[in-house]
């Protein structure tokens, strides 16, 4: 890619506007689809490569809405995904008129990136589609988390080039959401071009942080559909953490209410040792879930392109993060186990002593 040159119109493309949300547990996908009009999303790229979705997610359209953007009017297609890990995304495409300069497009994005209505947006078909589809959730739940994501996504440039010639510093300031005419230092320019992918030399994917630029001349949308699951991965994962935090809180709360109650036999963990096993359960489901959602074994393409999103998402430390606190939960469960079972084997101990000395006493009374 070149660092700087003459930029493109866009000839075909969409500014495609994402907003994730926690809708569930666990979404029953066979009984949701009864239910909506929709199709289980399967992924399959034309060189038929084999790509493993255990439990494909669930695509459905919502219609068209009018939005105003960057001083213009659009119709935006609106359609959604729902995962069976309990993530819904709702996908808002923006279609863009023939000849869009690259600085229009580019200011679309901006824009999308910061406007508050598209999630106003996103919440109000969120919670229709809840309602129509609250039969196959398991766990219904509205949480206030989100993820928000834009892709530019081509498929025609005027005139035409290949994608891997495009000015990396146009691509830069896409991702970034800087203007144009913004000088970006070199190593920021490298850095935010980094995660860039391409398989044919006229398709290109390049992933940022809350911004992806995808060029795909076929009109394939494997890459969008990778992105997509890593933005769901990436929720939930959040959302866990979150669970996560809470539920120590109230544990730590919960152990020292009970720890001043003096005696031991009092203080009645039991409750405390459920709520943790629950959740320790459901925090080993949820990452088996998650993990299994998407398995890419031969796409060296797609598998670059997911690692990239997975690692600028920075999935990895948000894993680490939930395994740390998962852990942390199964200490307190085993030191509170611990207690109980010493507990219990104390009381137990009283307990012969005490039926040997009465046997004792009725033996000596009865002489």
């Amino acid at each position: 890619m070149r660092v700087e040159g003459e930029l493109p119109a866009i000839e075909r493309g969409a500014v495609l506007v994402y907003r994730l949300f926690d809708i569930a547990d666990e979404v029953d996908l066979k009984r949701a689809q009864s239910l909506v009009t929709a199709q289980r999303l399967p992924l399959a790229r034309p060189r038929g490569t084999p790509i493993v979705l255990p439990n494909p997610p669930l695509a459905l359209s919502l219609g068209v809405r009018s939005l105003h953007l960057a001083g213009r009017s659009f119709d935006a297609e609106i359609s959604a995904r729902a995962f069976d890990f309990g993530a819904l995304s709702i996908r808002l495409r923006i279609p863009l008129t023939p000849e869009t300069s690259w600085a229009d497009a580019a200011a679309i994005v901006r824009e999308a990136q910061v406007e508050e209505t598209l999630t106003a947006v996103g919440r109000e078909e969120r919670s229709r589609l809840v309602d129509r589809l609250r039969p196959a959730l398991a766990g219904a739940h509205e949480s206030e988390l989100f993820e928000d994501y834009v892709v530019l996504a081509l498929e025609r440039l005027a005139p035409a080039m290949q994608a891997t010639a495009l000015p990396l510093g146009a691509v830069a300031r896409l991702l970034l959401g800087e203007p144009l005419e913004v000088k970006l230092a070199e190593a920021e320019l490298a850095e935010a071009t980094r995660h860039r992918s391409s398989y044919y030399g006229d398709d290109l994917c390049v992933a940022g942080w809350s911004t992806a630029l995808v060029v795909e001349p076929s009109g394939d949308t494997d890459a969008l559909e990778v992105l997509d699951f890593a933005n769901a991965q990436l929720l939930e994962l959040r959302y866990y953490d979150e669970l996560l935090d809470g539920a120590l809180d109230r544990l730590y709360a919960d152990v020292a209410a009970r720890r001043g109650r003096g005696a031991s036999f009092l203080r009645n963990y039991a409750p405390v040792l459920h709520r943790a096993m629950a959740l320790m359960l459901e925090i080993a489901e949820f990452v088996e879930r998650v993990e299994n959602a998407i398995k890419i074994i031969g796409d060296t393409y797609l598998a670059r392109l997911y690692g990239s999103a997975v690692e600028v998402l920075r999935i990895p430390a948000w894993e680490r993060s939930v395994t740390r606190k998962q852990a942390l939960l199964q200490q307190v469960y085993d030191v509170l186990k611990s207690e109980v079972d010493a507990s219990r084997t104390f009381w137990l101990e009283l307990l012969v002593v005490f039926l040997i000395v009465v046997e004792l006493l009725v033996a000596l009374g009865g002489h």
